[in-house]
Formats: C-alpha cells, sequence, structure tokens
C-alpha cells in the first residue's frame, strides 16, 4: 500500500519515464539472452558438422589404407593440424 501511495505521488511523467525504462531494460535483456542462446546453439552444431566431416575422414582413411602404417601416415597428414586427435 506504502508502495502504491510512493508511486502515486510521483507526476505522470516520471511514472512513464520508469515504466519504459523498466519495460526496454527487459526487453534488451530478453534479446541479449535470446541471442546468447542462438549463438551457442550455433557453434554446437558447427562443432558437430565439424567433428562429422572428420570421422568421415577418418573412415575413409581407414578404409582406404594398405596397412597400419598407411593408414598412420594418411591420418597423420590428413589430422596432423589437430593435436588432440591424433
Amino acid at each position: 500500500m506504502q508502495r502504491q501511495q510512493r508511486l502515486g505521488r510521483l507526476s505522470l511523467t516520471r511514472r512513464l519515464t520508469l515504466f519504459f525504462t523498466v519495460v526496454a531494460a527487459i526487453v534488451v535483456l530478453g534479446l541479449g539472452l535470446l541471442f546468447l542462446a542462438e549463438t551457442q546453439r550455433h557453434f554446437v552444431v558447427l562443432d558437430q558438422m565439424a567433428l562429422e566431416d572428420k570421422r568421415q575422414l577418418i573412415e575413409e582413411i581407414l578404409g582406404n589404407a594398405n596397412s597400419v602404417n598407411d593408414a598412420r601416415s594418411r591420418l597423420s597428414d590428413a589430422l596432423g593440424y589437430h593435436h588432440d586427435l591424433c
């Protein structure tokens, strides 16, 4: 009740300014959260696509290799720049 009295004592201009400020802050915060979620989803999809490409490359190399040493050599050449994969 006391809060309503405080808001009631504010001029109409101040109440509208406060209202629009709160609404704008909520909208900006909501859009920021939406952007963050979509950005994270986008990078997860990119990671999945990159891993699928690597899986297909590894399967192709292993399927066409003549020996274990040949497979190691081809895998090293193809994935050597990915230090965590070799």
